[in-house]
């Protein structure tokens, strides 16, 4: 027979007991101090509920942009300079015991070789997340798989039995985050439910309007979250056009289930842009390429989200991050030997497969207007471009007239023709005028649509026509 604990025991004293009992209560104050100071929520009195505080540090809009062109002066940008900003806002979240999640909402590039490279710096970086835009969506399998060979979870995903762009939202995109005991985050499933967390985010994408149907497979989706009974908040990322997005914000079901709304893209007054409340939901604009926004969140349970969002421009002065310099300096690098073998061509080829008047002809007639061309910044477009060591695809196409019309780049004929913006790039390739030489054949007037193809609101913000134009008159 067992004895019993009872009649085994030791009677106590009265001093040894209470010496136990102090040590635990002192033990009891400071397991609680350090909870208290660790955990990233505020915790509250009985009843009430409890608070955890989470900052989404957010970029969007890349556009193939790895790194400020130098074209204008003090231009803003560039994954380098975004990376030093970054560890920055991160420290400063830190500083403040939050919790914070790196997200991108997508269009990172137009073609894949320039999208794999952001992936990769973007997974170097640390993001979260990504996720993909109509840009991104036309890649289809291709972006997918280069964001899962950086082990980059994606907020969405195309249709994978057409690889097409598809605005149906599936469960697979949908990511849940859970902030731990220490402020960090990381991603879970349904069958992943982490008894730690003490509080969890949903995320989804929609890069097109989606139909009543697509929304109710969202907020179906959105009510699949492991219920682990701590404070929540389900958060959608938009790239729909705000003309359409705001009666999606209006319906019924995303009122119900998002409480945050990532967009407000095309808004019809950009200098009114900034976070507002539509119903239930709270709506923040997002940032463009050139910046990098924080959106700081209170989430509770049983009461409603407190949100307040800031934006940083990535400033020209901003140092670079030297590891992401040159994992930016290899792309350049490798597109630009890539284009070099692709164009080993003579110059006959390259004539062939695209005719135009060269600058020696137009000089023969036009000698006062060749001259003001030479001490224009057009003409050493080209030179720009090999001081930068920056012969890519992407930079020749405004840069050099051989490139544009040809697709091909031939270094050595390139510098002895004056490649570069030249006279046919704004005035066509003039091959009738040189042929007949009189003023019926004359190209027509340069407007600011064909100045606007290289000077696009991305590329050139701050563009200003009719100044330009006063500084490259020629006529």
């Amino acid at each position: 027979m067992i004895p019993s604990l009872r009649s085994s025991s030791r009677p106590q004293s009265p001093t040894v007991s209470l010496r136990s009992s102090y040590k635990l209560l002192v033990g009891i104050f400071i397991v609680a101090l350090v909870y208290s100071t660790v955990l990233p929520q505020e915790r509250t009195n009985a009843g009430e509920p409890q608070r955890v505080n989470v900052s989404i540090i957010y970029t969007d809009e890349t556009n193939g942009y790895l790194q400020a062109c130098g074209c204008t002066a003090n231009q803003a940008g560039g994954l380098a300079k975004r990376a030093t900003l970054i560890r920055d806002l991160k420290r400063s979240v830190d500083a403040t015991q939050q919790a914070s999640i790196l997200l991108d909402g997508g269009n990172l590039a137009a073609n894949s070789a320039t999208s794999e490279a952001i992936l990769s710096i973007l997974s170097s970086m640390k993001y979260s997340a990504v996720g993909m835009g109509d840009s991104d969506l036309a890649e289809g399998d291709a972006f997918v798989h280069a964001a899962e060979t950086m082990n980059l979870p994606l907020l969405n995903c195309p249709n994978s039995s057409s690889g097409a762009r598809s605005a149906t939202v599936d469960p697979r995109p949908l990511i849940n985050l859970y902030v731990d005991e220490q402020g960090r985050t990381a991603a879970f499933d349904r069958s992943d439910a982490n008894s730690k967390a003490i509080a969890t985010i949903s995320i989804i994408s929609l890069a097109d309007c989606p139909s009543r149907q697509a929304i109710a497979g969202l907020t179906a989706s959105l009510k699949r979250v492991i219920d682990l009974h701590v404070p929540h908040v389900n958060v959608v990322i938009s790239h729909m056009p705000w003309s359409r997005e705001e009666d999606v914000l209006k319906s019924q079901e995303v009122q119900s289930h998002v409480g945050l709304w990532i967009g407000m893209r095309q808004y019809p007054k950009p200098s009114d842009l900034h976070a507002v409340r539509i119903g239930h939901v709270q709506v923040v604009p997002s940032p463009d390429r050139d910046s990098v926004e924080v959106v700081a969140l209170g989430i509770s349970n049983g009461a409603a989200l407190e949100c307040s969002s800031s934006l940083h421009l990535i400033r020209d002065d901003i140092p670079m991050d030297q590891k992401i310099q040159e994992m930016v300096d290899f792309y350049y690098r490798r597109e630009a030997l890539d284009l070099q073998e692709s164009s080993i061509a003579s110059a006959s080829q390259i004539q062939s497969k695209g005719k135009y008047a060269s600058s020696e002809l137009c000089a023969d007639c036009h000698l006062s207007a060749t001259k003001q061309w030479i001490a224009s910044k057009h003409y050493v477009a080209l030179r720009t471009l090999v001081q930068k060591s920056r012969l890519v695809p992407a930079c020749l196409s405004c840069h050099s007239e051989q490139f544009r019309r040809t697709e091909l780049f031939n270094l050595a004929t390139s510098t002895t023709t004056h490649d570069g913006v030249s006279c046919t790039t704004c005035h066509g390739d003039s091959l009738v005028h040189v042929a007949l030489g009189d003023r019926a054949s004359r190209p027509p007037k340069v407007g600011e649509s064909t100045c606007r193809e290289c000077h696009t609101p991305v590329q050139d913000p701050k563009f200003d026509y009719t100044r330009s134009l006063a500084r490259i008159r020629h006529w």
